[in-house]
């Protein structure tokens, strides 16, 4: 499509900055319960990922890349589901450098139970049980 209607490409779609003092998770208000749970035990972490398969949850994990990677800071991503078997999660990650990548649940967990950088609260995740779609991503067209 071209002209003054053409849809404008994902990699211009910028995230809103977030403001200190609200949750750290780019939500926006809906009349959806949205859950943000932190200080968890692994075990715990383990049986909300065992949901995330079910369409009618939604999850995104803030976690701190430099445990993962080696390098970077703090960064929220959907969980696109989790395999069992393997204790396996489904990172699907918003970066383009990225992309979705599989990782050792214990792995995600400790990149997830540090503390943020912009506080004194541990990281965590936050999940709706409400319908897909129901998380609305803070983004700019």
């Amino acid at each position: 499509m071209t002209g003054s209607g053409a849809k404008q490409p994902f990699k211009s779609i910028r995230p809103r900055p977030l403001r200190r003092g609200r949750s750290h998770f780019p939500c926006r208000p809906t009349e959806r319960k949205v859950s943000v749970l932190r200080n968890l035990t692994a075990e715990e972490f383990r049986e909300h990922m065992k949901r995330a398969n079910d369409p009618g949850r939604r999850y995104i994990v803030n976690f701190t890349r430099e445990k993962i990677f080696g390098t970077g800071a703090g960064h929220h991503s959907p969980i696109g589901g989790y395999l069992e078997a393997e204790d396996l999660v489904l990172v699907l990650d918003v970066n383009e450098a990225f992309k979705p990548w599989l990782i050792e649940l214990e792995r995600l967990f400790s990149a997830m139970d540090t503390i943020d950088g912009d506080g004194d609260k541990k990281r965590g995740f936050a999940f709706d049980r409400a319908s897909f779609g129901a998380l609305r991503w803070i983004l700019d067209a």
